[in-house]
């Protein structure tokens, strides 16, 4: 009897795994993508940042939405204008396509002068539906080093005008607020460092898709 029950039971562990062998064969290879795909997505910690309206935001802005988050300053010459007017460019080519839980966040790494106002402000003249947001270097910091980015203050902080140094990319945030992919900025001598909208937008296509 014991050895009819062991029999049984093997049969029924081989055909498992016969079974899951065959969903694994069955499955669909992901495509290839441009960007740096996170897998494990890495969690996002808690954290808190002021909105241009003045309220608090937290995880839950990335609620149901994907999220292009790019870091930048409002007094930014160069990076941080030209990326947000193409990015304004893709969100419209990508809600045309069908992506309508899309949303832009851009983050200030400099509150001293960047307030709510000003951030609605600017943000406003690329798309009012962007978001924007800032908060004391004390929340930004690890914010900002959480998602894999960086910025520093590169000159006296005092004087009417500095600089700030801060990363070009683009992270890709999931509906489950968790960080899902990054994408880099193209580096050419002579030319600003940008993300190919082109490739991010096929990128972003084919996660929603797939992941």
């Amino acid at each position: 009897m014991k050895s009819k029950n062991l029999l049984v039971a093997l049969v029924a562990i081989a055909a498992l795994a016969g079974g899951i062998a065959i969903q694994l064969l069955n499955k669909a290879p992901l495509p290839q993508f441009n960007a740096r795909v996170f897998d494990p997505v890495r969690i996002i910690k808690p954290f808190e940042l002021t909105d241009q309206y003045g309220n608090t935001i937290n995880n839950d802005i990335f609620s149901n939405k994907w999220t292009l988050l790019f870091l930048g300053y409002t007094h930014c010459p160069d990076v941080c204008p030209t990326t947000l007017a193409k990015l304004a460019g893709s969100y419209k080519n990508l809600s045309q396509a069908g992506i309508d839980n899309l949303q832009v966040m851009f983050v200030s790494v400099d509150p001293q002068r960047d307030d709510s106002a000003r951030l609605k402000e600017y943000t406003d003249y690329f798309n009012p539906k962007f978001v924007a947001a800032s908060g004391p270097h004390k929340a930004l910091f690890p914010f900002v080093r959480n998602l894999g980015l960086m910025y520093s203050m590169t000159q006296d902080t005092s004087l009417a005008e500095y600089a700030v140094d801060h990363s070009a990319g683009i992270a890709l945030i999931n509906p489950h607020g968790q960080l899902q992919a990054m994408f880099k900025p193209v580096e050419a001598l002579g030319q600003i460092p940008t993300v190919d909208m082109s490739l991010m937008e096929s990128d972003l296509k084919l996660m929603v898709k797939h992941l």
